[in-house]
């Protein structure tokens, strides 16, 4: 065959995975199939997100505005003492050693009222949740805060 531009070829069609296509391994040309690069593709799934602003006043459960829940899971929040609440997801999509949890949040009478939270995971669907008074980590209710739970695969 004359060499010809790829940009000069006839489009392909749909594609079945029996293709051929042309690669360069350890410096020496070989070839793989269209289904082998797909295999491969596969293997590199997105990470799953929870991202919700949550808000808890008094002795209510908190409620949360979800920004996105790619998890497949149901997720349901509660107070369970003053100053602690709980995460739970409805599967076991937390996993170990993969789940990173970021908080940003404040006391519910804004940036005059300082908090600090403590997220635990503690085990593959439930986050135990602390919000503690910054002057002297009292646990304490009336929080908002932004919570992104990431679970890399």
């Amino acid at each position: 065959m004359a060499d010809v531009k790829i940009s000069a070829l006839t489009a392909a069609s749909a594609l079945t995975g029996t293709e051929l296509i042309e690669c360069v391994q350890s410096g020496t040309n070989k070839k793989t199939t269209t289904q082998d690069i797909a295999d491969l593709a596969a293997a590199y799934t997105a990470p799953l997100v929870y991202a919700a602003r949550l808000t808890q006043s008094g002795t209510g459960n908190p409620s949360a505005a979800e920004a996105a829940n790619t998890t497949g899971a149901t997720v349901t929040l509660a107070r369970t003492i003053a100053g602690y609440s709980t995460i739970t997801f409805s599967s076991a999509v937390l996993t170990a050693g993969k789940t990173i949890v970021e908080i940003s949040g404040r006391g519910a009478g804004g940036y005059t009222d300082p908090k600090l939270f403590a997220p635990q995971v503690a085990s593959t669907s439930l986050i135990n949740l602390g919000a503690f008074r910054a002057s002297d980590q009292t646990a304490e209710d009336d929080w908002v805060l932004d919570i992104t739970v990431t679970i890399y695969p």
